[in-house]
């Protein structure tokens, strides 16, 4: 999906791309897309706005289904988040007593913290994994976390424009316009 949308504003003459993720899977397929548009002349930057609320404010960081990620729930549309639903977080620890879960791919031993690959069924009973507990979160919490990472990104935005242009690696892989059916 990415792609189609890139390539058909690339075929608009779209040459810089700001992209905001929100979802961690989406990270490596959205990073595919953005080399590619760089091999053909393009500037992209991809926000993942979870990672850029913990940058801006260490307060904000936070894990999946954890306090931060319900605050953002709860401003932007309180009815879909179940606060009763709430529990203590259970953690699968699929590497053993002495491989401790940490992150959806991250374990901890002995001081470092190498990737465990594993399915998404296997990181937590409860769906949330990180340092920051859900009952926590707060609208207030939300709307502070979210208006400022906004703004920071307006303003990343306003100097991304300007940025240089690479010089074309490879510009035949340009993307093919969308022909639209009706």
């Amino acid at each position: 999906m990415v792609r189609r949308i890139t390539g058909q504003l690339y075929h608009y003459g779209a040459r810089h791309f700001v992209l905001v993720n929100g979802h961690g899977g989406n990270t490596r397929a959205i990073q595919d897309v953005g080399y590619e548009l760089n091999d053909i002349g393009c500037q992209v930057a991809l926000l993942n706005w979870w990672k850029l609320a913990g940058e801006l404010n260490s307060e904000w960081g936070g894990g999946h289904g954890g306090a931060q990620e319900t605050s953002a729930d709860l401003w932007i549309d309180p009815d879909s988040v179940d606060l009763d639903a709430l529990g203590p977080q259970d953690l699968v620890d699929d590497g053993g007593r002495a491989i401790g879960t940490v992150g959806f791919d991250q374990v901890s031993f002995e001081g470092a913290t190498p990737m465990l690959l594993r399915r998404a069924r296997r990181y937590a009973t409860n769906g949330w994994i990180g340092p920051d507990d859900p009952a926590d979160a707060s609208s207030e919490w939300g709307e502070k976390m979210l208006t400022a990472t906004a703004d920071w990104t307006c303003d990343f935005i306003d100097a991304f424009e300007k940025s240089p242009l690479p010089k074309p690696d490879r510009p035949r892989l340009a993307p093919a316009p969308v022909t639209w059916k009706r």
